[in-house]
């Protein structure tokens, strides 16, 4: 399985799906600032590199070698991209899954779902396909925004958070939506707009977030400032891992100031 993700002319992902979808120019044609996605577990052996090798299938007229070397074992595997005389065989594998009614997404080990724009379901997928308990209680999300040279401060929760579905984008790599947010102030004041899009895996996922301002943001706020977190459930028997720490943290129910 593999996944052609096009770019608009402003270098946006194309989501095709939802009620404000965007489109390339010209569609479905692969242009230089497009993706081509695969899994790189499903990468194979080279083409006739040894007896009993893989070899090319009948009814292919051209063919692209792509190598790809792990840093870390230095393992090489080798995908090709295809060009068949009549119409390409298709694979019916899919990794991912999309249900827009309920705003859930479901990978191979994960799902992961939506409550008026901000993740309230997160569940372990079992090897028999079944969805596990929720494990995600919610997003909190904390707002302090000063403005008017500080005169004025006020502090918002998840609660004040206002969101729009934008688009969104299935494919059998991964599942893309979109969404923009927004945290009420009060007295009719809010923080800037800021999108959002997810991105799905089989096995992972990343929801990055942008900020974009049409103004300079001290003509109106003196700071504004946004903080996310994830409130997990009992995750007693897990361990987490941060990017800024070496190794690994048990989590154990009981809490003690780091030293």
């Amino acid at each position: 399985p593999w996944q052609l993700d096009e770019r608009d002319a402003s270098g946006r992902l194309v989501l095709d799906q939802g009620p404000e979808p965007n489109r390339d120019d010209p569609p479905d044609v692969l242009d230089g600032n497009d993706l081509i996605l695969f899994m790189a577990s499903d990468a194979g052996e080279r083409l006739g590199s040894f007896p009993g090798a893989p070899v090319l299938p009948r009814g292919v007229v051209a063919a692209v070698e792509v190598e790809l070397t792990d840093p870390h074992t230095a393992r090489h595997a080798w995908v090709y991209l295809l060009r068949f005389a009549e119409s390409a065989p298709r694979s019916p594998i899919s990794y991912v899954r999309y249900d827009p009614p309920s705003d859930h997404i479901r990978g191979a080990r994960v799902a992961l779902g939506f409550t008026q724009g901000t993740p309230r379901f997160l569940a372990l997928v079992g090897p028999d396909g079944l969805v596990g308990e929720n494990l995600l209680d919610r997003m909190k999300i904390r707002a302090r925004a000063r403005f008017l040279w500080g005169l004025f401060s006020f502090t918002r929760s998840e609660d004040d958070v206002q969101t729009r579905f934008v688009a969104w984008r299935q494919g059998p790599i991964r599942v893309v939506r979109r969404q923009q947010l927004w945290v009420r102030l009060g007295w009719g004041f809010r923080t800037p707009i800021f999108g959002s899009d997810t991105y799905f895996y089989r096995d992972w996922a990343d929801l990055p977030v942008t900020l974009r301002l049409n103004f300079a943001p001290h003509v109106l706020f003196t700071d504004v400032t946004i903080r996310a977190v994830l409130d997990f459930r009992d995750l007693r028997g897990w361990t987490v891992q941060t990017p800024g720490r070496r190794g690994v943290l048990r989590v154990d129910g009981k809490m003690v100031a780091e030293k």
